[in-house]
């Protein structure tokens, strides 16, 4: 294992793949995992026959009996037919690519746990692949990844398959289908399809389908559940307000006791560059200058891949985040209760505001996990500091005050999420090599001491934005702070009037007032002792 350093848990699960034949280990390599405890190991197709036993389906077919083949058809369009066969076909082409394009792929070997659970004590000395196989022994799994690139399902999957965790079940958008072959060997990895949205849809049919299907798979657990709370991929690089049908419905299986329990594992998935980060700058240019997002088709997707090939994207850093029981959530049990006390005519469907802010809650404080377990490479800072210089046509800075500036902003984080604090190398040199990854965006001079950003191409300028959001999220407290200039109720404004654009809670505003007054003195601190 390559270790980033030997005082954490990180490793590089392609230091293996570079030194043996990814033929052998693909085809040889014993993947095993624990199921949930009361799984009755259903086969895909099983399970497709079980939503026509939910009591909502019956009732709708009884109704109309006609239903049934339509009911057959969404099924046919929307379920999974995972086999691990087909993992392994795809998985193998997958750490060809991967092997390519990376330099690392890093993972933390270290889940933390909630002190009050059972398996606290033994995940203290215990693997990853330990401690998330004894979790979901125990209850339904959910995974869910923070949502940058398309890449991230494939490399949060192949993580599972290489360190022996539970491969899960994937939700991904119906647009995939437009993939022909591509969408089968999806499917036969896990994914199933749903619609993106159900908000103006007259489908009443579709979304019971959806959530009886759902609800199946959740309730039987042969497989951890995936999918992204944002609901599509971020283009700007800041965390999208959350969407929570498909949390709702798994939710309700708690709530109206079908479940002990449901255990959610946020993933925060990080890349030193990200491999749409064109296609996403075109997208955000204004209209009239791009084409916008081109369509999900086997040429362009083919197209895009043949131009990725060439490229290289540094690295990338899965982080598992600390795990969050539902059971254990303190508005949990009242809700609870209330939910199968309550008579109205779907007593399963979440739908007072009471359990509708409960979810809302929930999505937020996943998203918050995520966020601050996100690894930030030096050119994440480098872009905020060259965003102060667009004024002028080009951008020049002496690289010792842009490392000073750097150092100054990261400060203000924790090490956990710097990259360039796991290394032991001075922070120059991962400037430089960082410098190298996104070499298409700046320009060193000969003699290394200046580094130059071409601001004339508007993309540029939308690159630099997408970069700097990712360090952006940890830090808009402490700007908020400063332009507020420390007033706490302008601050409160301030954080009311961008609540969608960087995800909190209402009920946090005095915390992240206190943290912003803390950084302030930090900075001052830093800086005083700079001069």
């Amino acid at each position: 294992m390559s270790t980033m350093d030997s005082n954490d848990h990180w490793f590089d699960v392609l230091t293996a793949r570079r030194h043996g034949s990814d033929f052998l280990w693909i085809v040889c390599h014993d993947w095993k995992c624990r199921q949930y405890k009361y799984s009755q190991q259903r086969t895909p197709h099983m399970v497709s026959d079980d939503v026509f036993n939910e009591p909502v389906i019956q009732s709708l077919m009884a109704a109309n009996p006609r239903l049934k083949s339509r009911i057959d058809k969404i099924l046919t369009e929307m379920s999974h037919t995972f086999s691990l066969r087909t993992v392994r076909f795809v998985g193998y082409f997958l750490t060809k690519i991967m092997k390519s394009i990376y330099k690392n792929v890093f993972v933390d070997n270290h889940l933390v746990l909630n002190p009050s659970s059972k398996h606290f004590h033994t995940s203290l000395t215990s693997s990853l692949s330990q401690t998330l196989n004894g979790l979901a022994k125990d209850c339904p799994v959910l995974y869910v990844p923070s949502h940058r690139s398309y890449a991230d399902f494939l490399i949060f999957s192949f993580i599972c398959f290489t360190l022996d965790i539970p491969l899960p079940t994937i939700a991904a958008g119906i647009d995939f289908l437009a993939l022909n072959q591509i969408a089968s060997l999806m499917r036969s990895c896990g994914a199933f399809y749903i619609r993106r949205s159900f908000k103006h849809s007259n489908d009443n049919l579709y979304w019971h389908v959806f959530r009886a299907y759902l609800q199946t798979l959740v309730r039987g657990s042969e497989q951890p559940l995936e999918f992204f709370i944002e609901g599509t991929r971020s283009r700007s690089g800041k965390s999208l307000y959350p969407k929570t049908g498909l949390l709702s419905a798994a939710l309700e299986l708690y709530l109206n006791g079908q479940i002990p329990d449901l255990m959610i594992i946020p993933v925060s998935i990080s890349y030193d560059r990200v491999l749409e980060e064109g296609l996403y700058a075109s997208e955000l240019l204004p209209k009239g200058r791009t084409s916008g997002k081109p369509p999900e088709t086997p040429r362009n997707m083919m197209t895009g891949a043949k131009a990725i090939l060439s490229q290289q994207f540094g690295s990338v850093y899965i982080r598992f985040c600390e795990p969050i029981s539902v059971r254990q959530l303190s508005h949990s049990q009242p809700l609870r209760l209330r939910h199968t006390l309550d008579s109205r005519s779907d007593p399963n469907l979440i739908q007072t505001q009471q359990e509708m802010d409960f979810v809302m809650d929930l999505s937020k404080t996943i998203i918050k996990s995520q966020q601050i377990n996100f690894v930030f490479s030096p050119f994440s800072f480098a872009s905020l500091v060259f965003l102060t210089y667009l004024d002028s046509t080009e951008v020049s800075l002496p690289i010792n005050q842009l490392v000073e500036d750097i150092e100054s902003l990261s400060s203000l984080l924790n090490t956990k999420n710097l990259s360039f604090g796991f290394w032991q190398k001075s922070l120059i040199e991962e400037l430089f090599e960082s410098f190298e990854v996104h070499s298409k965006v700046v320009t060193i001079s000969d003699d290394k001491s200046r580094v130059a950003i071409n601001t004339s191409d508007p993309l540029i300028s939308v690159y630099l934005q997408q970069y700097a959001n990712q360090s952006m999220q940890l830090l808009i407290d402490f700007a908020i702070y400063l332009y507020s200039s420390g007033d706490y109720h302008r601050f409160e404004r301030i954080k009311w009037f961008l609540c969608r654009e960087f995800i909190y809670k209402t009920s946090e505003v005095n915390d992240s007032y206190i943290l912003a007054q803390f950084m302030n003195q930090m900075l001052v601190t830093d800086r005083a002792h700079r001069s």
